[in-house]
């Protein structure tokens, strides 16, 4: 659709560049808006598959800076950088037609860095991690409010055990964000370039995704990196199985939904079960238990390809 250097891509990565900028911006005081990134970093994604990572880089690194200077250069590591290195990342190793598993993997693995490099870099502007830190402004708030007679003792240690939990669980809450936001970057950058004509070869859509059955070596590797951030203090080493639950719970969630992608574009498959399951996911927990358990069952029999072998 473009060619390499051409008008049209520069114009591209433009609004890329403007996009992310914004959204770092406005993501630092509206967290909601903060998850545009994502999609705005498809941009690069599509930038990188047409013209490279090296073309890329430089709008990349011009959002970088812009939302840096519109908010902190630290947080707008996790924020701008990482999602676009990745996103222009990836889009390279497409164009180099590497597996989607390699692509995948590398883009998360950068993702993450960024985070991990961002909450290492705010422990060393303040001398103490961003937990340390949320526990402190808390209990500082408590106790204002038990001195004044708004809250009873009772009320705020309670307050304080909820908070402290929510506090253990940031670590593996972060890693499913990004973890999340890459995929959605490959896919959705993927089918916009398929909707287009673009020719890739290894091309494949999000209801096929299916993590391999050695999935415990996605539970080795974040057992790694949960001991070097425990080890940097960023994560407790007490809460490090929590956190890694909760990795791999978004994880087999996330092949549950390709799942039920896969059956809704099967014929005489009942899509308004689809439509009920989503609206349980935007607003319960049940539907993330639902997710998770059709993941486990694809996992473990490959619920998709005995249908396929039954149609055939």
């Amino acid at each position: 659709m473009f060619k390499q250097g051409s008008r049209e891509i520069m114009k591209f990565a433009l609004i890329g560049t403007i996009l992310m900028s914004v959204v770092g911006i406005l993501g630092a005081t509206l967290p909601l808006v903060g998850v545009l990134v994502y999609p705005a970093a498809i941009f690069f994604f599509i930038c990188g598959k047409k013209s490279g990572f090296i073309f890329t880089l430089p709008f990349v690194s011009a959002a970088f800076i812009f939302a840096g200077f519109g908010t902190s250069f630290v947080t707008a590591i996790a924020d701008v950088l990482g999602p676009g290195l990745a996103a222009a990342m990836m889009g390279e190793l497409l164009k180099l037609t590497r597996p989607p598993g390699e692509i995948l993997v590398k883009g998360i693995a950068l993702g993450v860095l960024c985070e991990v490099g961002t909450l290492a870099c705010l422990k060393l502007v303040s001398k103490q991690s961003i937990l340390d830190g949320l526990r402190e402004t808390m209990d500082t708030t408590l106790d204002q409010a038990t001195q004044s007679g708004q809250m009873t003792i009772h009320a705020a240690d309670m307050m304080r055990q909820t908070y402290e939990y929510l506090l253990q669980i940031i670590p593996g809450l972060m890693i499913s964000f990004v973890i999340i936001g890459i995929l959605f970057i490959y896919f959705e950058g993927t089918a916009l370039l398929h909707r287009t004509g673009e020719e890739m070869k290894n091309y494949f859509p999000f209801r096929e995704l299916s993590f391999p059955r050695r999935l415990i070596h996605g539970f080795l590797l974040m057992f790694v990196l949960g001991l070097i951030a425990g080890a940097t203090g960023i994560v407790s080493r007490d809460v490090l199985l929590l956190n890694i639950c909760i990795v791999m719970w978004t994880l087999v969630c996330v092949q549950g939904i390709s799942v039920l992608a896969f059956l809704w574009h099967r014929p005489h498959f009942p899509r308004f079960i689809f439509i009920v399951l989503t609206v349980m996911i935007c607003f319960s927990v049940v539907g993330t238990v639902v997710f998770f358990l059709v993941g486990m069952v694809d996992l473990v029999f490959n619920i998709r390809r005995r249908l396929d072998a039954k149609q055939r």
